[in-house]
């Protein structure tokens, strides 16, 4: 049972993740919204470690949140 429930809420992080990054992106097109400052996770806005950064430089996402929207893209839950 808790193999489900734990999948059901992987899921639902992964939705929720899209579903901002798919909002942030809309606002980023009508020049509303101005993105967040260079360090910072573009979806969680959490800062990245300097050593992503100096590793892959102009990185917008930390490594969590990379993580995530690989394995969304892999499922097919984004593109």
């Amino acid at each position: 049972m808790s193999d489900i429930i734990d999948r059901a809420s992987e899921r639902e992080e992964l939705f929720r993740r899209a579903a901002l990054v798919a909002h942030k992106d809309r606002y980023a097109v009508t020049g509303t919204m101005v993105e967040g400052a260079p360090g910072y996770c573009r979806l969680c806005e959490e800062m990245i470690p300097r050593s992503r950064l100096r590793a892959l430089p102009g990185v917008t996402t930390c490594v969590r949140c990379q993580e995530i929207l690989e394995s969304a893209q892999k499922r097919g839950v984004v593109k």
